[in-house]
C-alpha cells in the first residue's frame, strides 16, 4: 500500500502505472537512479545510462551531497511533438516527443538537457528555497524575486554540466548557449524589467505570453548573468573559486539545514566567495537592465572566446523588424520589434497575402529584398483586408544574431583557461 506522510509529500510523489514501462537503473556515488520511459520508443540504454552516470556524478560532486536517497527520471514520450519537465523532490517528470525521433541528435539533445536541468533542481529549489517558500502555501501564490537563482543559475548548469561531464562536446555547448542568446536578444523586454523584477511577474502569465515586451526572461538572462558571474569569480580568484562555491555554500548553509535565504543572503556569499563587493553586478544585472555585450565580451575573453554578432540576414526581421510562422500556407506575423518599421504597420496575428501586388507564398523574404525604400502589403487582420505602406529605415538593422565563440588568437594562458572552465581542451 502507498500511503502518503501529508499533503505536500502526495503531490510530490508522480506515479506511472502502466504494463509497457521500461525501467533501468544505474548507480552514481552509490546512490540509485531510476530511469523510467513510457512511450512506443527505444532509447539506446546503454549510450543513456552512461550519459547520465556522467551528469549525476558531475553534480553529486558539486554539491557534496545529495537531499534524497534515491532519485526517479519519469519519463512519457509522446507520439507527437513536445518538451517540458517538472522537479520533485526526488523525481522529475519529463514530457518529450515526437517518440520515435527520442535517439535522433535533435530530440536526444533535449532529453539530455531537460534531465539536467531537473535533477540539478533537487539541490536549487527543491532543497535550497528562498525564505518566501517556506513553508510552501498551496492556497496562494508565493511571490519571490529570486527566480533567477531558481531558474537561470539551474539554466546555465544545465546545459554547462552536460558539457563539463564530457557528455557534450565544447561545440555543442556553445550550440545551446547561442539559442540562449538569441531568445535573450529577440525579446525586448530586457530593456523594461529587471531580473528580480520579471521574477515576481511570472505568476501573472506564466508560460504563457503576457504583455508585449514588458519583462526579461528569468531563464534565458538568469543563464547568462550566471555564465558572468561563474567567469568573473574564476578570474578574480584565477580558477581557485567560481559560482560552484556559491551553491556549495547555498546548499551546506541553507538546503541542507532546510533554511530559507533571502536575496541579502545570496548578494553575501556572492561577495564572500569574490573576496570583494559585487553590487555593481547586482546592480547592473539583477536589479537593472543594464546590457550583457560589453559585460560578457570581457568575461569570455578569460577564458579564449569572444561574443560576435553579425547582421539579421532575414528582411523582415533584420530591415523592418517582424517575425513571421508559416501556418497551413499562411504566413502569419508572430512577433514585431518596438519603434520597428513592422511597428508603424502591422500587428501580431496578422496574414500577409501579397507584397507590391505579388501573392506570398513561402516566398516573403525575396519580395522584401528588392532594395526598396517602401512595399505595400495586402493583409488580412481579422478577416478584414488591409493595405498598408512598409518603410525600411536605412539607418537601423534589427535583431542582430548575437553568437560565443573561441578567439583564433586565444592565447596559451586562455586555452588553460577554457580547460580549466569547461573541464575540455580549447
Amino acid at each position: 500500500m502507498l500511503q502518503a506522510d501529508s499533503f505536500e509529500h502526495l503531490i510530490e510523489c508522480p506515479l506511472i502505472a502502466s504494463p509497457t514501462l521500461q525501467h533501468h537503473e544505474y548507480q552514481a556515488q552509490g546512490i540509485p537512479f531510476h530511469v523510467w520511459v513510457q512511450g512506443e520508443c527505444d532509447p539506446d540504454w546503454p549510450r543513456l545510462l552512461q550519459d547520465f552516470t556522467a551528469f549525476s556524478e558531475e553534480q553529486l560532486s558539486l554539491f557534496g551531497g545529495f537531499p534524497v536517497a534515491d532519485y526517479h527520471f519519469i519519463n512519457q514520450i509522446l507520439p507527437y511533438s513536445h518538451y517540458h519537465g517538472v522537479e520533485h523532490t526526488n523525481s522529475t517528470v519529463i514530457t518529450l516527443g515526437p517518440a520515435q525521433l527520442l535517439m535522433t541528435e535533435v530530440l536526444y539533445k533535449e532529453l539530455l538537457g531537460v534531465s539536467c536541468h531537473e535533477l540539478f533542481h533537487t539541490w536549487n529549489i527543491k532543497s535550497i528555497r528562498p525564505a518566501e517558500l517556506l513553508p510552501y502555501d498551496y492556497t496562494q501564490e508565493q511571490y519571490f524575486r529570486t527566480c533567477y537563482i531558481a531558474e537561470g543559475i539551474t539554466t546555465y548548469y544545465g546545459e554547462y554540466l552536460l558539457a563539463r561531464s564530457g557528455v557534450r562536446t565544447a561545440e555543442q555547448y556553445f550550440q545551446e548557449l547561442n539559442t540562449v542568446l538569441r531568445k535573450h536578444y529577440e525579446d525586448d523586454g530586457r530593456f523594461n524589467l529587471s531580473l528580480a523584477d520579471a521574477s515576481v511577474d511570472l505568476w501573472l502569465d506564466g508560460y504563457k505570453n503576457g504583455v508585449p515586451d514588458r519583462k526579461v526572461s528569468v531563464y534565458y538572462k538568469g543563464a547568462l548573468v550566471a555564465l558572468l558571474l561563474d567567469l568573473a569569480l574564476r578570474q578574480l580568484s584565477k580558477h581557485q573559486r567560481s559560482l560552484d562555491n556559491v551553491l556549495r555554500r547555498l546548499w551546506l548553509e541553507f538546503g541542507k539545514p532546510g533554511v530559507g535565504y533571502t536575496e541579502d543572503d545570496y548578494i553575501r556569499l556572492v561577495e564572500e566567495v569574490a573576496g570583494r563587493p559585487m553590487r555593481q553586478y547586482f546592480d547592473s544585472f539583477i536589479y537593472g537592465t543594464a546590457s550583457l555585450e560589453e559585460p560578457l565580451t570581457k568575461a569570455l575573453h578569460f577564458v579564449g572566446c569572444t561574443l560576435l554578432q553579425e547582421e539579421n540576414v532575414s528582411a523582415a526581421e533584420g530591415v523592418f523588424g517582424f517575425k513571421t510562422i508559416l501556418k497551413n500556407e499562411r504566413t502569419e506575423v508572430t512577433n514585431i520589434l518596438p519603434h520597428s518599421p513592422a511597428a508603424a504597420a502591422l500587428t501580431v496575428d496578422d496574414e500577409i497575402i501579397a507584397v507590391n501586388g505579388q501573392r506570398v507564398q513561402m516566398n516573403l523574404q525575396v519580395l522584401l529584398s528588392t532594395g526598396a525604400p517602401s512595399y505595400e502589403l495586402s493583409v488580412f487582420r481579422q478577416s478584414r483586408l488591409l493595405t498598408l505602406t512598409l518603410a525600411a529605415d536605412p539607418t537601423r538593422r534589427f535583431w542582430p544574431k548575437v553568437t560565443i565563440a573561441k578567439r583564433a588568437d586565444a592565447t596559451p594562458e586562455q586555452q588553460i583557461s577554457f580547460k580549466q572552465w569547461l573541464k575540455q581542451d580549447f
